[in-house]
């Protein structure tokens, strides 16, 4: 759950990219790409759920996150071994 600052902040400067399973919502930045790591990439955040951390972020989106992947992993692509995400 956000509070003000980062609501306001996500209503000025977000562009919501996607949800995940349980609803949480990922962000990406519409305004001017930062400098970091010597590369410019816009900002990218989730909206986590009262009480949570960053645990609860699945695999799915946590590459999205941190820039590995350039769009989400698809659930079709899950691996029928693979088990649900649980966060620890």
């Amino acid at each position: 759950m956000a509070n003000f600052g980062t609501w306001l902040h996500t209503r000025r400067k977000g562009r919501l990219i996607g949800k995940d399973a349980d609803g949480r919502c990922y962000y990406e930045s519409t305004g001017p790409a930062r400098k970091g790591g010597g590369m410019e990439r816009p900002e990218r955040w989730v909206i986590y759920h009262k009480g949570e951390d960053a645990s609860a972020v699945p695999a799915e989106w946590w590459g999205w996150l941190h820039h590995t992947l350039d769009a989400p992993i698809a659930q079709a692509e899950r691996k029928p071994w693979q088990l649900p995400h649980q966060p620890t």
